[in-house]
């Protein structure tokens, strides 16, 4: 019973079926009027056949009694509700109690959870086999594609079961296979080479200049933190051994001059963050701008290539994450 005084057969552990034993607790008089529905007391003759699921409940609104009545199926399929309806009310007139019978026919659904599987499994072997005779940087959308869906199967399994159907798979067993994917996975990210190069600018003329060598380690370390290996710079027989990827940063900074009576110094930074696959061919680019002012020119600098990198830093770790992960979200797509 809530705050609002709702009983719901689902509360009453055994007496589920019982709707005498749950209106007695209410008040027995209380189901004694002449127009009382017959499932005050057992079952709806509507809905005998098992792949009904009913909840009855009753509240003091109308509304809070469908509530109990929709939470008493939840409590009896493991939280699934999708397509439960409230099919008939009743109040009670000697105790102003209003109660709620709700249906959900189980079928439907676990037959549109069925064939979800079925396509489900299906694509999971494709991505599966087709891994298994592809290049590293072939098979990673692959094994990332086959995480998501052996996660999807074994939910779908679960309310599969919930609904009626076979019982769901051993919580061991799921974790096992995920972990052996996942194990793959990081195989994968290992054999794929990032090299990263990273460059001061010319912010009017775009001019590449001197190499920033702690924005280039700061970006190496969210690449070998996610689990890929690094080359930092370009050496003899790069055309042999092409890395996976090219992340190339540029950095430009420039000071903004502000009236003579003006105390403070602004610097303004432009970046670009660039990756460019095997084969030369630029797949993604990102680029932002912004603004340190400080008292001298050193200190705003300071702080403006500090906002440049983590800038830097945070878009490359979800590009990364984006191709590598099953739940990377990245502001480039």
């Amino acid at each position: 019973m809530d705050s609002f005084g709702a009983l719901t057969s689902s509360s009453l552990g055994s007496m589920r079926l019982c709707w005498l034993g749950l209106a007695a607790l209410v008040l027995v008089a209380c189901v004694s009027g002449p127009n009382e529905p017959e499932w005050l007391h057992g079952r709806p003759a509507a809905y005998q056949d098992e792949r009904w699921v009913v909840g009855v409940a009753a509240a003091v609104s109308p509304r809070h009694a469908a509530r109990e009545a929709m939470a008493d199926i939840a409590g009896q399929t493991g939280g699934e509700t999708e397509g439960a309806s409230v099919v008939d009310t009743w109040i009670d007139p000697d105790h102003d109690l209003h109660w709620a019978l709700a249906v959900m026919d189980r079928v439907p659904l676990r037959d549109e959870a069925v064939e979800r599987l079925g396509k489900v499994e299906r694509q999971l072997a494709g991505l599966l086999t087709h891994s298994n005779a592809a290049t590293p940087a072939q098979a990673l959308p692959d094994v990332v594609g086959a995480l998501t869906l052996l996660r999807e199967r074994a939910a779908l399994r679960t309310r599969i079961a919930k609904l009626g159907g076979p019982p769901a798979p051993d919580e061991n067993e799921v974790a096992a296979e995920l972990d052996a994917l996942e194990r793959r996975l990081a195989e994968i990210k290992r054999k794929l080479t990032i090299e990263i190069t990273s460059y001061e600018m010319d912010p009017r003329s775009g001019e590449i200049g001197d190499p920033i060598d702690q924005l280039r380690r700061a970006l190496a370390e969210q690449a070998t933190g996610l689990g890929f290996n690094v080359r930092t710079a370009a050496g003899w027989g790069w055309e042999n051994d092409p890395p996976w990827s090219v992340v190339e940063m540029r950095l430009g900074f420039e000071r903004i001059e502000f009236e003579r009576r003006e105390r403070f110094v602004a610097v303004h930074w432009d970046a670009v963050l660039s990756i460019i696959d095997s084969q030369g061919k630029l797949v993604a680019v990102v680029n932002e701008e912004g603004r340190s002012t400080d008292m001298t020119e050193g200190e705003a600098r300071r702080r403006a290539r500090e906002q440049a990198e983590e800038f830097g830093v945070v878009a490359l770790r979800e590009w990364l994450s984006g191709q590598a992960s099953t739940d990377g979200a990245s502001a480039w797509n």
